[in-house]
């Protein structure tokens, strides 16, 4: 609701699989994902989204102990473990947001 009220294009499942076929066909920006989905994990999905874009943003949540997130910095630009706070998750889109724009105009 959050994101639909700043204005954001919005898009809600909780099936990679369908996840991925909306990121196919209206390609967006941002692709926030739980690990435990069904379909795809968010791991595969971030990757299935990076192949098409790299310059998607992708934000994985999960209250799973995932080991060493950093093996998966090609896939995943922002992780953050639950519970959360709403703040710390805006915080971290803002912040990976310019970097990642800074880093494809180089």
């Amino acid at each position: 609701n959050l994101f639909e009220r700043m204005g954001n294009r919005v898009f809600i499942t909780d099936n990679g699989c369908k996840a991925f076929e909306e990121f196919k066909n209206k390609d967006y920006d941002i692709v926030i994902s739980d690990y435990d989905v069904s379909g795809l994990t968010g791991i595969e999905l971030a990757a299935r989204v990076k192949e098409i874009n790299e310059n998607t943003l992708t934000v994985l949540l999960s209250g799973w102990s995932l080991g060493d997130i950093k093996i998966y910095d090609r896939l995943i630009d922002f992780y953050i473990a639950k519970p959360f706070n709403i703040d710390d998750l805006l915080q971290g889109i803002a912040e990976a947001m310019p970097l990642k724009k800074v880093i494809n105009n180089s």
